[in-house]
């Protein structure tokens, strides 16, 4: 990922509110970013995705299918 498009993405999760981003004024500026409580709640979904996930990963190691594999075979 570029900086370019991690900045677009990074601004578009505050203005989301789901980030937090504070400047630190110094000879060298420094941000930084957190979660907000917002934020937080994406934790469960991402999750259940995560999880889905790696399932789904096995299931294709096990058919002996990669990530290339046509999404209609299955």
């Amino acid at each position: 990922m570029s900086e370019k498009v991690l900045a677009q993405q990074l601004r578009e999760m505050e203005a989301d509110r789901l980030v937090r981003r504070e400047v630190f004024p110094a000879a060298v500026q420094r941000i930084e970013y957190s979660v907000t409580e917002f934020g937080k709640t994406l934790n469960e979904a991402v999750t259940v995705l995560s999880t889905w996930g790696k399932e789904h990963q096995a299931r294709l190691a096990a058919k002996g299918e990669g990530c290339g594999a046509d999404p209609g075979r299955n």
